[in-house]
């Protein structure tokens, strides 16, 4: 499996949309298929290719912009990229399961991957010390497929948005019904659920 790195060149030709055209108009492209006045952006071309793990997924850039998690779902793997030289600086394995998504705390410290695999027995949120690639906690989650989350602005909370939420009986878990959606709110502290929000479905 490879990851394409993408880079604007420049000289070529562009196409663009003018932000101040109004609906049902037409724009005059001209002979260059460029519209006049408005902004416009060098074609991206493949720089070169990076070897990473098998079936990559997703990939995020750490906000300090030093480094790239590239999520791989088959040999459960994260390729870790550095970003200024392009080239694979470790893999990190995920036991836990497949890696699907990946989001990181600003000060670049931490990374918070979604883990689930198909048939819903794995379903959690991993947590990786980024200096050392090591897992450093985990914590399940109410769904079967937790999506890409997001950290508070104060960095203490995780928002994971749910798509399959699960109702508790007992120790049976099922799949909850129409508008039972929600947000799973994690300590990133403490690493631990706090609370979820309701949500309507999607």
């Amino acid at each position: 499996a490879i990851v394409l790195v993408v880079m604007a060149s420049p000289g070529q030709k562009t196409v663009g949309a003018s932000a101040t055209q109004t609906a049902g108009s037409k724009a005059d492209t001209g002979a260059s298929g460029a519209v006049p006045g408005a902004h416009s952006l060098a074609l991206p071309t493949v720089a070169g290719t990076i070897q990473v793990g098998q079936f990559p997924s997703f990939v995020t850039v750490a906000p300090n912009n030093k480094f790239a998690y590239v999520t791989n779902v088959g040999s459960k793997t994260i390729t870790v990229l550095d970003t200024v030289t392009d080239k694979v600086s470790k893999t990190i394995p995920i036991p836990e399961g497949p890696p699907q998504f990946v989001s990181f705390s600003y000060d670049s410290k931490t990374a918070y991957v979604s883990v689930y695999n198909t048939n819903g027995s794995v379903h959690l949120i991993v947590f990786i010390d980024t200096a050392t690639g090591r897992v450093t906690g985990q914590v399940p989650v109410t769904n079967h497929t937790p999506g890409p989350s997001q950290v508070s602005q104060n960095g203490r909370y995780l928002y994971v948005p749910n798509h399959n939420s699960m109702t508790m009986s007992g120790a049976m878990k099922t799949m909850s019904g129409p508008g039972q959606d929600d947000i799973d709110v994690i300590d990133t502290a403490t690493k631990k659920l706090v609370t979820a929000i309701a949500d309507p479905p999607n």
